[in-house]
C-alpha cells in the first residue's frame, strides 16, 4: 500500500528508514515481526539495491586471478568486537602453500574501508597495497611450489553491510534495539570483516579467538577450547573446528545468551554435544522448538553417513534474521523462528542437512550452489517422508512445485531463488525415480557414495552411478544438449490412451516459457492423478516414486543413441512398485505445507537475498 511519509511513523531497519501507517503497525512489528516483514516490508524493498563494491582495474583483476597460485591451509582469527564503537580489530594469520615456482604476491580479499596497520612474516614487515577491495602483499622472497609460509595481517574497521548483512551489530530486527555481533557472509561477505581468500573452493582449517564484552557469550565453529579474561571488562572465547571449512561459513554470534544442551548418540554408540544459544527471553520456547534436532541428526546420519563433524559438535545460535544460515557446526538461527512450537521444523531440517550438503561437501564455485540448496530442500522432503511416509513425501514435493521456475539450476539467474531451492529439489526427486530398480536403494547408495568421496572437499555435479545416471546429467545441465527438439515421451496411462508430451522443463536449460506448457495444458480432462489441473496428463507419475506409468521414447523425436548420449539405451523404469523407503518410526507430525502463492522454500531468507549486492 502507498503510505504518505508526512503522515506516517518510521522504524529503522538495516539502516533503511521504513514508513508505517500507524502505531498499530509498530505494535505488529513487536508482536510478530516476521509476519509484518512478509506482508509489508519485503515487497517494498524487493527491487532495492545496496551499494556494490568499488570496481576493480584490470591490474587488480589480474592480481585476483593470482589466488589460483596458492593453497590457503589455515587461518587464525584473533579479533576483538567492540559493540559501542561498532569496530572489529585485531589480526588474521594466514598460512598458505605455493602451487607454482616464484610465488611472491599473496592476494587476499578485504574491503577497502578496513584499515590495515601492518603485514608481517615472522619479524619481517612486508610491503602491501590495498585497493579495489584487494590486499596485495609482497612476500619477502619468492616461494617455489610446495613451500609454505605464514603472513600476519593487523587491521581494524567498521564492516560494511552487504548481501544478507555479512556482519551486523543489532540483536533485534526492525530497529528494536539490543547489541550483538553476528556474521552471515554467504556468498562473498567474509571479506567485509576479515582478510581471506574468499572463494568456496579453497577450504582451510580455522582457529577463532573472539574477544567480546565479558557479559557476552561468543559462539563459533567447532569446539570451545577455553576462555580467558581480558582487560577492559572483556572475555576471549577460543573455538577450533577439526575439519576444514570455506570462508563464508566462518561464524561469530555473540551476545548475552542463555544456553542449554542435548546429546546425540552416534551411529557407533559414542556421544556428541548439541548446544543451543538463545536470547534469555526465548529459552523456554527454544527448549520445545529445538526438540526434534537430535532425531534429525540421527535420521540424516543413517541416510547419508555419519554426521560430518561428529568429533566437534552441532549447535544453533540465535541471531537477528527471519531465516537461518548453515555455519559449520553452529547454525545461526533467526530468533523470530523460535515460537515454542514446531512451525519451523523444516528450517531446522534444512540447515542441519547443509552440514552434509554445503558444509562438508561445498560447491566448487557459486554456479554450483544448487548442490547446497537443492539438496537441503530435498532433505526437508525426506524428513517429511520419515515422519509421514510416502504420502507425506509426495505432499511435500508438491508444495515445492512451481510453474514459473526461471532458468537452469546450474549458474542460475538468482543464486538464491526458487529455481535453486525448489527446482533443485525436484531434480533430485526425478533422479531418485530414474535410478530406481526394484526400490530406491541405488539412489540412496549413490548419495552416500557421492558424499563419502567428497566430504571435507568440494563438488560439481553428482558422480555417475550406473548407465542411467550417465545420461541424466546431460539432460539436466547446460552445455550438453540434444540436436533438434527436446526428447519426447509417449505416455500410456491407466485408461490405455497413448499421449505424447515433451519432457517437462524442470531441469534442462529453457529456451522460453512455451517449454513448460505441458504441465499446464487444460485441453484434456483432469486425469485425477499427479498435480490435478496443473498436470492434467498425469506426467508427474513419471517422477513420482511408486506410481506406475509406462513410457518410451517417441520414434519421431531425436534418438538418444544416435546422439551418443545413451549408447547402452535407457533402462526400463517400470520394474519398481511401492516406495522403497516407506514409513519410518518417529512422531507422526506433518511438516507444514509452505505458502502456495509464494516460491515455497523458506521465504525470509529469499526475501533478504533480494537485497544482496552482486
Amino acid at each position: 500500500d502507498e503510505i504518505d511519509p508526512a503522515a506516517s511513523k518510521t522504524v529503522e531497519w538495516k539502516g533503511v528508514k521504513i514508513y508505517v501507517c500507524c502505531d498499530e503497525c509498530i505494535t505488529r512489528f513487536k508482536r510478530d515481526p516476521a509476519a509484518y516483514l512478509d506482508a509489508k516490508v519485503v515487497p517494498a524493498l524487493a527491487g532495492m539495491e545496496l551499494p556494490n563494491p568499488s570496481p576493480r582495474t584490470s591490474q587488480q583483476e589480474a592480481a585476483a586471478s593470482s589466488q589460483d597460485d596458492v593453497n590457503i591451509t589455515h587461518y587464525l582469527l584473533d579479533l576483538t568486537f567492540d559493540p559501542s564503537a561498532r569496530t572489529v580489530s585485531g589480526s588474521v594469520t594466514v598460512s598458505g602453500t605455493s602451487l607454482v615456482s616464484g610465488f611472491q604476491h599473496l592476494v587476499l580479499d578485504l574491503y577497502d574501508n578496513m584499515a590495515v596497520s601492518s603485514v608481517s612474516r615472522g619479524s619481517t614487515s612486508l610491503a602491501y597495497t590495498h585497493s579495489g577491495n584487494l590486499l596485495d602483499i609482497t612476500l619477502d622472497r619468492a616461494f617455489n611450489a610446495g613451500e609454505s609460509f605464514d603472513v600476519k595481517v593487523s587491521y581494524s574497521g567498521s564492516p560494511q553491510s552487504t548481501g544478507f548483512g555479512s556482519f551486523g551489530w543489532n540483536k533485534y530486527l526492525y530497529g528494536l534495539g539490543g547489541d550483538m555481533a553476528w556474521s552471515l557472509s554467504e556468498p562473498d561477505g567474509a571479506r567485509t570483516w576479515w582478510p581471506c581468500k574468499d572463494r568456496p573452493d579453497d577450504k582451510a582449517t580455522v582457529e577463532e579467538w573472539w574477544t567480546v564484552p565479558d557479559s557476552w557469550t561468543a559462539t563459533g565453529n567447532g569446539l570451545l577450547q577455553g576462555t580467558a579474561k581480558k582487560p577492559q571488562k572483556r572475555k576471549q572465547f577460543k573455538w577450533k573446528p577439526l575439519h576444514p571449512l570455506t570462508t563464508y561459513l566462518v561464524s561469530i554470534a555473540a551476545t548475552n545468551y542463555s544456553s542449554f544442551s542435548d546429546t546425540y548418540t552416534t551411529l557407533s554408540g559414542g556421544s556428541m554435544p548439541v548446544d543451543y544459544y538463545v536470547y534469555p527471553e526465548d529459552l523456554a520456547k527454544a527448549q520445545e522448538s529445538f526438540k526434534p534436532t537430535v532425531s534429525m541428526i540421527h535420521f540424516y546420519a543413517e541416510t547419508f553417513g555419519e554426521y560430518p563433524f561428529v568429533e566437534d559438535k552441532y549447535g544453533m545460535s540465535a541471531f537477528p534474521f527471519s531465516g537461518a544460515m548453515e555455519h559449520t557446526t553452529n547454525t545461526s538461527y533467526g530468533y523470530t523462528l523460535i515460537d515454542g512450537g514446531h512451525t519451523y521444523d523444516y528450517i531446522i531440517a534444512h540447515e542441519l542437512s547443509h552440514q552434509w550438503w554445503g558444509d562438508s561437501v561445498s560447491p566448487q564455485s557459486w554456479p554450483n550452489v544448487w548442490l547446497n540448496e537443492g539438496f537441503a530442500t530435498y532433505c526437508e522432503a525426506l524428513w517429511s517422508e520419515h515422519l509421514n511416509g510416502a504420502q507425506g513425501y509426495q505432499d511435500y514435493m508438491n508444495s515445492l512445485w512451481s510453474g514459473t521456475f526461471t532458468g537452469p539450476v546450474y549458474d542460475p539467474v538468482d543464486l538464491f531463488g526458487s529455481t535453486v531451492y525448489d527446482k533443485g529439489a525436484w531434480l533430485l526427486h526425478m533422479l531418485r525415480r530414474v535410478m530406481r530398480t526394484t526400490d530406491d536403494q541405488p539412489f540412496f547408495d549413490g548419495m552416500r557414495d557421492w558424499y563419502a568421496t567428497r566430504k571435507d572437499g568440494v563438488g560439481t555435479v553428482p558422480a555417475e552411478h550406473g548407465r542411467t545416471l550417465r545420461l541424466f546429467p546431460r539432460l539436466v545441465l547446460p552445455g550438453v544438449g540434444l540436436r533438434g527438439e527436446l526428447p519426447s515421451l509417449r505416455v500410456r496411462l491407466d485408461d490405455g490412451e497413448p499421449r505424447q508430451r515433451h519432457l517437462p522443463q524442470l531441469c534442462a536449460d529453457p529456451s522460453g516459457p512455451d517449454r513448460r506448457r505441458d504441465l499446464h495444458d487444460a485441453d484434456r480432462p483432469d486425469s485425477g492423478r499427479g498435480f490435478g489441473k496443473r498436470d492434467p496428463h498425469g506426467l508427474e507419475q513419471l517422477f513420482r516414486p511408486g506410481l506406475p506409468a509406462r513410457h518410451e521414447l517417441a520414434p519421431q523425436q531425436p534418438d538418444l543413441r544416435r546422439e551418443g548420449l545413451d549408447p547402452e539405451g535407457l533402462e526400463d523404469p517400470d520394474r519398481a512398485s511401492g516406495c522403497g523407503r516407506g514409513r519410518r518410526s518417529g512422531p507422526q507430525r506433518q511438516l507444514p505445507r509452505r505458502c502456495q502463492s509464494g516460491p515455497g522454500r523458506f521465504r525470509w531468507r529469499r526475501a533478504w537475498r533480494c537485497l544482496r549486492s552482486r
